[in-house]
């Protein structure tokens, strides 16, 4: 009997991941029937690949910040293919190493929001109507009510500004939005049969909610991370070029925008490399995101 039962123990795992395998092909089956969705996710790949060979091809000292006056407003050739800025550097050069700083800092911003936000709501959601609920998204309310970018400039103002500093001040002003999400997709799930059978047989709430809710409402989550992703950059661009986001030398894209304003008349293309830059990586995870949702939808299946 105990082998028997080994057994099927063994052929119900086995059942469930080939189950999790299929519906791993299915969301990717009808993703890449989304042209522009698999042209954003190559796009995406492809920067995400520069900017981790970056400091294997570059040298941060003698490629990114050493400034070479003699060479200064070269326009693009084939020596530099974007031309060089006001102190000679290498504006193709900073392009692929402010990468880094960029996917770096907008994906740190999403794992922060999605971190707390998952915490919130599916606290706020489990206990529907509660105390903890009430004051939660009283909070979440409160934090709405501010714009995100200016919450952003307040925070790096009183706390500093870095770029940890820059990452959480971004991350907790997204987290609202994001637990309002959360919350929504647990109010959807917690009366289904698989919750209440969990409960029934005496599952703790803590469990019930991080494995076996918040599993299933992934899909909106997901989504709602790839773009806010793209936003981050955004905002990490913004307040560089208002000065509170990444300093100088630093090659972030925003920053580097900033640097060019003053010029930009007589020598314009010194914005467009960064501003191509930027455009071209929010439209890359936009276009994801959009193919996520549309894959994820229950209602495309068919």
């Amino acid at each position: 009997m105990a082998e028997i039962s080994l057994n099927k123990n063994k052929i119900d795992e086995s059942t469930g991941e080939v189950k999790r395998r299929g519906q791993i092909a299915s969301i990717w089956f009808r993703f890449k029937k989304n042209k522009l969705a698999l042209a954003g996710l190559i796009i995406f790949v492809a920067l995400v690949i520069i900017a981790f060979i970056s400091p294997l091809i570059l040298d941060y000292e003698t490629d990114i910040i050493t400034q070479e006056i003699s060479n200064r407003f070269q326009g693009p050739s084939l020596e530099h293919l974007f031309g060089t800025d006001q102190f000679g550097r290498d504006i193709f050069k900073r392009i692929l190493w402010g990468s880094r700083t960029s996917m770096f800092v907008g994906i740190g911003v999403v794992a922060i929001s999605l971190g707390g936000g998952a915490i919130i709501g599916s606290i706020s959601g489990y206990y529907e109507g509660s105390v903890a609920d009430n004051v939660l998204m009283r909070l979440c309310d409160m934090f709405l009510a501010i714009p995100g970018t200016l919450l952003a400039i307040a925070l790096v103002s009183a706390f500093g500004n870095s770029i940890p500093n820059l990452m959480l001040a971004l991350g907790i002003s997204t987290m609202p939005k994001m637990s309002r999400i959360v919350r929504s997709s647990v109010l959807s799930l917690k009366n289904q049969e698989f919750v209440e059978a969990a409960i029934s047989c005496g599952t703790s709430d803590a469990r019930i909610m991080f494995r076996h809710i918040l599993p299933n409402a992934v899909g909106p989550m997901i989504v709602e991370g790839t773009l806010s992703v793209a936003r981050s950059i955004i905002s990490i661009a913004s307040m560089s070029f208002i000065g509170l986001g990444i300093q100088p030398p630093n090659p972030e894209w925003g920053a580097m925008l900033s640097e060019a304003k003053t010029q930009m008349i007589n020598y314009p293309y010194l914005v467009y490399a960064p501003g191509f830059a930027i455009v071209l990586t929010v439209m890359s995870l936009t276009l994801i995101g959009d193919g996520l949702r549309d894959a994820l939808d229950p209602k495309m299946k068919n």
